[in-house]
């Protein structure tokens, strides 16, 4: 094995452990014993109409406190301390490619995880789910693996969100604009090249605060072609 593979099972394991399961991985359908909010630190895109604290860390005032300097040294005696910020979830991701002359549309791949409670008797059939005494009047989470196909137009953009079908309110907002090839970049970038932008939003309806997660897209990706 080579230093790169190496480097490859390590950002794999990285990846499945910090934001969860890719297309085609063997953990695609996994069931887990708590909800994916608390499994999963990122990837996922909360939706944009939820309430403030349901869009927030409630702990990343906490973290700002981190690089205060610490009590007893001269320079403590009369800092005050740091204002606390809210640190919000993101609702959107989004790429920026360079298009060629000519090109007319943008296939989207969108996808993305979604996951359901299921009683822990289900779980537990349907997987090998470690079940602890605790963790018994808790529900477990299934994931469905979910994927569509977007085409969307490059010369104009779209001036009105693309629906993702099936998808229960994820959008598509393209924005399409000529690149001037001025004298630094004439040279480098072809006359005619347009410059793209794909967002994807969460624009689900929010759940109950205890359902929140049935909401939430997790392991949101975008592939343009």
């Amino acid at each position: 094995m080579t230093s790169a593979d190496i480097r490859e099972r390590l950002v794999s394991a990285l990846g499945l452990d910090l934001v969860g399961p890719e297309p085609g991985d063997s953990h695609e359908s996994e069931v887990l014993p708590f909800a994916p909010s608390r499994w999963y630190l990122t990837g996922f895109l909360v939706p944009y109409e939820a309430k403030a604290d349901e869009r927030s860390d409630p702990e990343a005032a906490e973290q700002l406190e981190l690089g205060a300097t610490q009590p007893g040294t001269d320079d403590d005696e009369d800092s005050e301390p740091p204002s606390a910020r809210r640190a919000f979830f993101p609702s959107s991701i989004g790429v920026s490619v360079l298009v060629p002359k000519g090109a007319e549309r943008l296939q989207v791949e969108v996808s993305w995880g979604d996951y359901k409670p299921m009683a822990r008797e289900e779980a537990e059939a349907a997987a090998e789910v470690p079940a602890k005494a605790e963790e018994k009047s808790r529900a477990a989470w299934e994931r469905t693996p979910r994927s569509e196909s977007v085409s969307i137009p490059v010369q104009k953009g779209s001036k009105k969100p693309i629906d993702v079908q099936g998808s229960d309110g994820l959008q598509l907002f393209v924005s399409s604009r000529a690149v001037s090839t001025t004298a630094a970049s004439g040279d480098h970038i072809p006359s005619g090249t347009r410059a793209v932008a794909v967002f994807l939003v969460n624009h689900r309806e929010p759940g109950l605060k205890e359902q929140k997660d049935t909401t939430t897209v997790f392991q949101a990706r975008l592939s343009l072609r």
